[in-house]
C-alpha cells in the first residue's frame, strides 16, 4: 500500500513540476492568478477526479482553461491516472470488473441483508421469494 502511494504521490509532484515550468509565462504577467497553490489545487482536483476548478477572474472558464495546450494534456493524463490507478480491491472496490466471483459476492451479499432485515423485523414470516425453496424456506 506505501508502495502503491508513493508511486502515485509521483505522478502528482511531476504534473505539478511541469505545469509550473510550463506555464511560467502566465505566473510572470499575473502571479496571484497563477500562483502554484492554484495549479496544485487543479492537479490533485483532477487526479481524485473531484470537478472542481479555481476558475478565472476576468473569465467564464475554469483555471485549467487557460494554460498552455502541453499543461492541459498533462492535466488530462493526471485524471487518466486518478481514475484508473493501481489500487488493490480491498481498498479500492470501484476498481472491480464484473465477473463470476462478483456476481456471487454480491449474492452473498443480499443473502445476508436479507436475513438481517427478517431478523429486525419479528412477527412476520419469511414468505416465498425467487429461489427461497432452494435456500430452505418452507414453500
Amino acid at each position: 500500500l506505501r508502495g502503491q502511494l508513493a508511486h502515485d504521490l509521483w505522478w502528482v509532484v511531476l504534473a505539478i513540476l511541469f505545469i509550473t515550468i510550463i506555464e511560467t509565462s502566465s505566473f510572470e504577467r499575473d502571479p496571484v492568478t497563477y500562483s502554484t497553490f492554484n495549479i496544485i489545487f487543479e492537479v490533485i482536483s483532477a487526479y481524485g477526479t473531484v470537478g472542481l476548478s479555481i476558475g478565472l477572474p476576468t473569465a467564464a472558464y475554469s483555471f485549467s482553461g487557460d494554460w498552455h495546450v502541453a499543461s492541459k494534456l498533462i492535466l488530462c493524463t493526471v485524471m487518466l491516472r486518478g481514475r484508473h490507478r493501481g489500487l488493490p480491491v480491498a481498498i479500492d472496490r470501484a476498481i472491480l470488473l464484473p465477473g463470476e466471483h462478483l456476481a456471487a459476492a454480491e449474492e452473498e451479499d443480499a443473502l445476508i441483508r436479507e436475513e438481517r432485515s427478517m431478523t429486525k423485523m419479528p412477527g412476520l414470516e419469511k414468505t416465498a421469494t425467487r429461489g427461497s425453496a432452494a435456500k430452505g424456506y418452507d414453500v
